[in-house]
């Protein structure tokens, strides 16, 4: 976690793994100075208190991900990024259990607190914006026909500002009319916004780290662009690289030259670990979706589920055929020992992927099971 100096630009760590903060991803501050941070891959929440030390409020909230306050700075809110979230109030200390405010929502992600003192946050896979009426005990939608709304606050003049991922606006609606009005347009995947005291925006990007201020026609880069935690990566025959990128994958030119193949919530298939090139496609290791064939503007298709693979870590295309692919997969035995197996998977026919397994244990090489077809089948 790194707080940015508006005036000189400087940079300071504030949160790192060795503190006891996994991949934060979004946070406020209280009334009294403490932090509050959601973690969605640990589904946890942690405050930082004023002692400089960092507590855990809760750590049973999957995907906990977007976070507020009510205007008091008092009362702690969380909703869950993920299909059948909930929004949720914590106690900022844990002592009490989470109060289920709502359920079963479709993606809800960076929320705030309106002027009326109502709940509002983006439903990311319904293209919605909700609100919740804290004294009514009720929600409803304000919003709809939004590309992947990821994050919403409030401008001095009340309106409801939007972050849309899929196309990279930030769009300001008026509750009360529905009049929307575009206040700028970026890069594609932004993450969230922030509106300061003279309605500056804020805003960042997931597929890249880049948070970039905008002030009218002025634009200011806080944090370049770069690669969040780049894992596979594949030459491709004409020298360039593939790099996925988990939330991107990134095509290198051999001069050089950096372009995006693919984002989350515009046109990949979920967290991108590894890809290579295969016949006409790219095949790549995808959370949630397993190994999956992709074609641009195409739907993806399965070969094989994560609930056949424990934890995929490598991919590369196989030099000897230009159809076939391997996968690199750790498994647990039952000691709690690694155990690494190697996959060969066929490309596919109108018969379905092929897949034959070799395991490597103490050093010797032993073929195991017998050829599979068809995604979903034992």
């Amino acid at each position: 976690m790194t707080a940015i100096d508006l005036i000189s630009g400087r940079h300071e760590v504030v949160a790192r793994p060795s503190m006891g903060v996994i991949g934060p991803d979004d946070g406020i501050c209280a009334h009294d100075g403490t932090f509050f941070a959601t973690e969605p891959f640990t589904g946890a929440v942690r405050r930082l208190d004023r002692d400089d030390m960092w507590r855990t409020v809760r750590d049973d909230v999957p995907g906990a991900n977007g976070i507020t306050m009510d205007h008091r700075r008092q009362r702690l809110f969380i909703d869950e990024f993920r299909e059948g979230g909930r929004l949720l109030e914590l106690d900022p200390f844990g002592d009490r259990s989470p109060r289920v405010l709502l359920d079963d929502l479709n993606g809800p992600n960076a929320l705030a607190m309106g002027p009326d003192g109502r709940l509002y946050f983006p439903l990311v896979y319904a293209n919605e914006v909700w609100t919740y009426d804290l004294d009514e005990a009720r929600g409803w939608r304000v919003a709809g026909d939004l590309q992947r709304p990821t994050a919403v606050k409030f401008d001095l003049a009340g309106r409801l500002v939007v972050t849309e991922a899929a196309i990279g606006h930030l769009t300001a609606i008026d509750v009360a009319t529905g009049a929307r009005a575009t206040l700028a347009e970026l890069e594609p995947c932004i993450d969230n916004v922030s509106i300061g005291a003279d309605d500056r925006l804020f805003a960042s990007h997931f597929d890249s780290g880049s948070v970039t201020e905008i002030a009218g026609d002025r634009r200011r880069v806080l944090s370049p662009a770069g690669l969040l935690g780049p894992q596979g990566v594949s030459v491709q025959p004409d020298g360039s690289v593939l790099v996925a990128d988990g939330l991107s994958v990134l095509v290198v030119g051999t001069d050089g030259t950096v372009t995006k193949l693919c984002r989350a919530l515009v046109d990949q298939p979920g967290l991108v670990s590894a890809i290579v090139s295969a016949v006409g496609s790219y095949v790549l290791s995808s959370f949630p979706l397993g190994l999956v064939e992709w074609r641009p503007g195409r739907e993806p298709r399965v070969l094989d589920t994560h609930r056949r693979l424990a934890q995929p870590s490598g991919l590369v295309a196989d030099g000897a055929s230009a159809d076939r692919f391997l996968v690199c997969d750790t498994l647990r035995t039952r000691s709690g020992h690694a155990r690494r197996q190697r996959i060969v998977v066929d490309q596919p026919s109108s018969s379905g992927a092929r897949r034959r397994h070799w395991c490597r244990r103490r050093g010797a090489h032993r073929r195991r099971g017998a050829t599979s077809r068809g995604p979903g089948r034992q």
